[in-house]
């Protein structure tokens, strides 16, 4: 594996590239939490807190509970990003949720082609009950946790996705082009992003209903092609890709792009899976699905953290392939870089106990 992943590599970029843009204040804090959150997977918070802080456990308990309280630290720390990473106009961004139990990331993504999307905002919320039968023994606690969460920020799902897309114009000051999933397609959020000039494409369910040439028509019966349609009082372009192999239904994407090619457009929502590719880094190489994070306040902050390893990982990582013969999504390269870390931190130990006298040489 290159040197470029080096432990030396990472805390350079991270510490020099990312840091530089943190408050000195604060710098020891978001240097607590890179330990804590970026460079190793979760067991717990104050576990990791413990693992990462060279204090008593009191103490690291204490800055664990300073570093997940702090409600700027999470937006300065993507706002660092935006210095190091900055967004264009014309650059892609995926939008879509990630269930974590009663809770839910609201992720946004920088499309990459290379099987993985770079992070640009990540948001925490409460997890709604859609989906969930009423005689589920959680649903009651379920619905009161969303409740209450929509009454502290006082927004529900969609509004959340209007004020995190004005939190990102605010971070990045661009506006670049947005790709949603289904559960995207609601009328509040495609009026505002005609109404503030945001370029979208957002896939639709088949059973909704368009109106074309004055007629309301089912969109599943209408063949593939490019349409102009009016849907939430909105003139629209409707594509109706081709089946595949692997998509046997075709996508039904509405947009309000009306000089890009249909074949382009369709590529581009190719591309949204690679969000869930990057959840399934944060799920899973992360343990952030097995982690015991119950407030969205708190995972707020260890997502921002979390989301520096893939940032860093990417970036890093300049070729598009692991290997000459390995398909670039058969393996994470964040878990190569993950691997790469935790062998250059045993090589670290190991000559530190070497050099003590306490192991001979290996």
């Amino acid at each position: 594996m290159p040197s470029k992943y080096s432990i030396t590599q990472c805390n350079k970029f991270v510490s020099r590239d990312i840091g530089e843009h943190i408050p000195k204040k604060l710098h020891g804090l978001f240097l607590f939490g890179v330990r804590s959150f970026t460079l190793q997977s979760i067991t717990s918070c104050n576990s990791n807190a413990r693992v990462s802080h060279q204090g008593s456990r009191n103490a690291a308990e204490q800055q664990m509970y300073r570093l997940l309280r702090h409600s700027k630290l999470f937006l300065l720390v993507w706002r660092a990003v935006a210095e190091q990473l900055p967004l264009k106009d014309n650059d892609i961004v995926n939008v879509d949720y990630s269930n974590l139990g009663p809770l839910a990331i609201l992720g946004f993504a920088k499309q990459t082609k290379r099987g993985r999307a770079i992070p640009v905002l990540m948001r925490s919320l409460a997890s709604n009950t859609q989906g969930q039968k009423k005689t589920h023994p959680k649903y009651q606690k379920l619905k009161d946790y969303y409740l209450t969460w929509k009454k502290t920020v006082q927004a529900d799902q969609y509004t959340f996705v209007i004020k995190s897309l004005i939190l990102l114009r605010y971070i990045y000051s661009t506006q670049p082009k947005l790709v949603f999933d289904r559960g995207f397609a609601n009328k509040t959020i495609v009026k505002f992003l005609i109404k503030n000039n945001w370029v979208f494409y957002i896939r639709m369910r088949e059973n909704f209903k368009v109106s074309l040439n004055g007629n309301l028509r089912y969109i599943s019966g209408l063949p593939q092609g490019s349409y102009t349609i009016v849907w939430a009082g909105q003139i629209l372009r409707l594509i109706i890709t081709k089946t595949r192999s692997r998509y046997p239904q075709p996508w039904y994407i509405i947009t309000n792009d009306n000089a890009t090619l249909p074949t382009k457009i369709a590529k581009f929502y190719y591309h949204r899976f690679e969000i869930e590719e990057s959840f399934r880094d944060l799920k899973g190489l992360f343990n952030l699905k097995g982690s015991r994070i119950r407030t969205w306040q708190s995972l707020r902050v260890v997502l921002c953290f979390m989301s520096l390893a893939i940032i860093v990982a990417m970036s890093l990582y300049k070729s598009k392939t692991v290997d000459n013969n390995i398909p670039k999504k058969s393996l994470s390269i964040v878990r190569m870089w993950q691997e790469q870390i935790n062998k250059e931190r045993l090589r670290i130990t190991t000559r530190k106990l070497q050099i003590s006298g306490v192991i001979g040489d290996v």
